[in-house]
């Protein structure tokens, strides 16, 4: 895989369930676009487990470009990267042993 690196901001969750919350102000912070976190958490439906990623889909009906589709290889993250967008990798957790 190649080394593509771009510079984005680390931003702290609010609380421990915005994963993909803080994802997607970091990555909106990356292109000079700053959003309140809460407001953030209410558009994503994230409730006290966390946030489907595919509720990064609700961020359309207030004009944000999304583009979301399960990836099976990095060819998709590297694509992406390559020309500048920092995507989100979901992880699924649930049978993490923490």
């Amino acid at each position: 895989m190649p080394s593509i690196l771009l510079n984005v901001p680390l931003l702290p969750q609010l609380d421990r369930a915005d994963c993909l919350p803080a994802c997607v102000q970091m990555v909106l912070a990356f292109q000079d676009r700053t959003v309140d976190p809460v407001w953030l958490r209410r558009v994503l439906e994230t409730t006290k487990i966390g946030t489907p990623g595919f509720k990064v889909r609700n961020l359309e009906q207030h004009g944000y470009s999304v583009s979301y589709s399960p990836a099976t290889d990095d060819r998709v993250l590297v694509a992406a990267l390559s020309i500048g967008v920092p995507p989100i990798a979901l992880v699924f957790t649930s049978n993490l042993s923490y």
